[in-house]
């Protein structure tokens, strides 16, 4: 999942708000970081471009 997200333009800004904002989720739920929260994190974060200027 990570590889197909870091082939995309801007891979590694994407790449580190996705994690981001999986690992929050993750913790929010109390629960391991899993391919589910990136892929979740990944959908809300690469069609949202205003997340990817929040730092």
């Amino acid at each position: 999942v990570m590889q197909a997200i870091a082939e995309k333009p801007g891979a590694l800004r994407v790449l580190t708000h996705t994690l981001n904002q999986a690992w929050i989720t993750a913790s929010g739920e109390g629960a391991a970081l899993t391919e589910k929260h990136i892929n979740a994190a990944f959908k809300e974060v690469y069609t949202n471009p205003e997340l990817l200027s929040q730092v």
